[in-house]
């Protein structure tokens, strides 16, 4: 997710028509105007994924993993024309002073050490419980004003915008080993687990330490949500059909923008149509996805141009990128 200081974005003069309509051109506007703010970049992120994590796909036409062709078949994004274009908008936006200079190379801290220390505007990384720590750290460093805004997806000429939802990129779901000695209790912990009691109990921790009950039964919090583990058993984004504003009083459990960041996600989120890849194609699909994220890095900074792109898309089905385009065709409802 795209997340900037609010101060910052009222500064922009074309802020509320970027908010009418996020587009392309709204979007490359307003990054210039933030830029432009005594900032070394409008925003910076952890790496080359998280660039393309944003919702900036969608602006571009790139709606799932997997695009589906008039034959029938599936291309992949980072290797369609739909993704040539949205490098050509991020290296436009590298050129102008948009991006910032270290995107490509800054890790978790030197990018959270760019939003702290104001060399950025905003950073493009993950809400949510995430969100809970850039925006109680900014605004300690920077006031009220400087509390995050999490801007919504890009919006294309067809109309789409959206997050793409993958059940792929990070936990692939629960598992019980074969060797498990006691597979009925495994499952009832993980049952318990995503029951209302469990949820509660994994959300808000235990009564006395962690919160108190009061009469009505809502929950009144000890301690914000930012000086506790954010690695709870299940993301703590999910909230299983729990009001947590509503059940909770005394601290919030989060800061507004990162219940803001799950209402966009609930909003715009699209379940993607990636899929895990068959153990016979894995050792060909890492070196086919290390090469689109080396391509677009470079494409990014200028070391690669329009000219490289066909040599690229031709290396990378070389790869075998071509025989998992082929199993999409088979799998792919």
């Amino acid at each position: 997710m795209l997340q900037f200081r609010t101060d910052a974005l009222k500064a922009c003069p074309s802020y509320e028509a970027f908010l009418a309509k996020p587009d392309q051109d709204a979007y490359a506007k307003l990054f210039e105007e933030l830029a432009a703010q005594s900032y070394e970049g409008a925003l910076t992120t952890q790496g080359i994924d998280y660039l393309f994590d944003t919702g900036i796909d969608g602006g571009f036409g790139i709606t799932a993993t997997w695009l589906r062709q008039e034959d029938g078949s599936y291309v992949y994004s980072r290797v369609s024309d739909n993704f040539l274009k949205e490098l050509q908008w991020w290296r436009q936006l590298y050129v102008n002073g948009s991006l910032h200079a270290n995107f490509a190379t800054d890790n978790w801290e030197s990018m959270e050490n760019a939003l702290y220390t104001g060399k950025v505007a905003g950073i493009a990384m993950k809400g949510g419980a995430y969100t809970v720590y850039y925006d109680t750290n900014t605004v300690q460093n920077y006031g009220e004003d400087a509390t995050l805004t999490i801007l919504p997806p890009m919006v294309s000429e067809a109309g789409d915008q959206q997050y793409k939802i993958t059940s792929n990129k990070f936990d692939r779901g629960w598992v019980i080993s074969t060797t498990c000695k006691d597979p009925q209790l495994a499952f009832d912990v993980l049952d318990f687990m995503l029951s209302e009691e469990g949820r509660k109990f994994d959300l808000f921790g235990i009564e006395g330490t962690d919160y108190t009950l009061n009469g009505d039964g809502t929950y009144n919090l000890l301690v914000n949500s930012s000086e506790t583990s954010i690695y709870r058993i299940f993301d703590a984004d999910v909230f299983g059909g729990i009001d947590v504003q509503a059940i909770t009083t005394g601290v919030p459990y989060w800061p507004a923008p990162s219940f803001a960041s799950s209402e966009m996600t609930a909003k715009y989120g699209k379940a993607d149509n990636d899929f895990v890849i068959p153990e016979e194609y894995v050792t060909a699909w890492t070196a086919c996805e290390a090469l689109w994220k080396e391509f677009a890095t470079q494409y990014i900074l200028g070391e690669k141009t329009d000219a490289d792109w066909q040599a690229f898309v031709d290396t990378w089905n070389s790869y075998g990128g071509n025989q998992v385009a082929a199993y999409a065709a088979t799998v792919i409802k």
